[in-house]
């Protein structure tokens, strides 16, 4: 994961420049990305597989569940949104 690590179990995603805690979702939601690094993974399957959602159920949890995310992780991975509704996970270089 070059130049960062994420301690799963603890929720702790650590760079260079520090650490920081997740929060469970949020460790939950970037573990299932880091499976999935370098492919797009619709946010309606992160809304079925990680909060039990139906398909079409409209919810804004993915995505404030994503910025946070990306606060904690910003410079160091970044989580893009790639089209309507899609996340990937890749090391920054």
């Amino acid at each position: 994961m070059g130049h960062w690590s994420f301690d799963q179990p603890n929720r702790r995603f650590n760079s260079p420049d520090g650490s920081a805690q997740l929060s469970p979702k949020e460790a939950q939601v970037f573990a299932y990305l880091l499976a999935r690094a370098g492919s797009l993974v619709p946010k309606e399957e992160l809304a079925e597989a990680l909060w039990g959602m139906a398909p079409g159920v409209r919810s804004e949890t993915v995505p404030v569940t994503l910025r946070n995310l990306r606060r904690k992780l910003t410079p160091h991975c970044r989580i893009e949104n790639v089209q309507i509704g899609r996340a990937s996970c890749r090391e920054r270089v």
